[in-house]
């Protein structure tokens, strides 16, 4: 009995030790740069430095940066976007429609260029980090000044305009989000 007690104030001691590193770790995490470039807009080095600048930021939890580019529309939700009377309605549903799995965390950009839209999201976690609707504006701003910008270019000028924009607007969302701690 009286070794099982003097043990004990240790072994407190060494769980209270182990549960804080774990958190510790936990909270530590590199952030993820995930982009499906259906549409081709932008190179491979504009990718891998975007990958680059989230995997060598860490962040409360970690965060994902989704962007993903269509062509076009697919075909049912091309007539639901006719058909509406608030066409950015529609196209955050698409967005919210393809934002799913490891999409469906942190923020999700949809490019379209068919109709020309983009839209910004973010999840529960990431609105409540402060990625706000003001937010989720200025990163939609970012990206489409450099996309118009890159519409009046041609060749490799229109690449290295939307490259630049897609940098700018990770390192913007980096910016904001660095920091930031996750809220149940």
């Amino acid at each position: 009995m009286i070794l099982a007690r003097s043990w004990a104030p240790a072994i407190a001691c060494l769980v209270a030790l182990f549960a804080t590193a774990n958190v510790a770790v936990a909270a530590d995490k590199p952030g993820l740069f995930l982009m499906v470039d259906d549409a081709g807009l932008f190179s491979a080095e504009a990718k891998k430095q975007a990958e680059k600048r989230m995997s060598g930021t860490k962040f409360d939890g970690g965060l994902n940066l989704n962007v993903s580019t269509v062509k076009e529309l697919p075909a049912e939700w091309k007539k639901k976007y006719d058909d509406a009377g608030d066409k950015q309605i529609v196209m955050r549903d698409f967005a919210k429609s393809l934002a799913t799995k490891d999409k469906a965390k942190g923020p999700f950009v949809l490019i379209c260029l068919k109709p020309g839209f983009t839209v910004v999201i973010a999840d529960e976690e990431t609105a409540n980090r402060g990625f706000s609707r003001t937010t989720e504006g200025a990163v939609l701003k970012i990206l489409d000044t450099g996309l118009k910008e890159a519409a009046k270019k041609e060749g490799d000028e229109r690449t290295k305009h939307r490259d630049a924009a897609l940098l700018k607007a990770t390192d913007y969302v980096i910016g904001e989000l660095k920091g930031t701690k996750v809220r149940p």
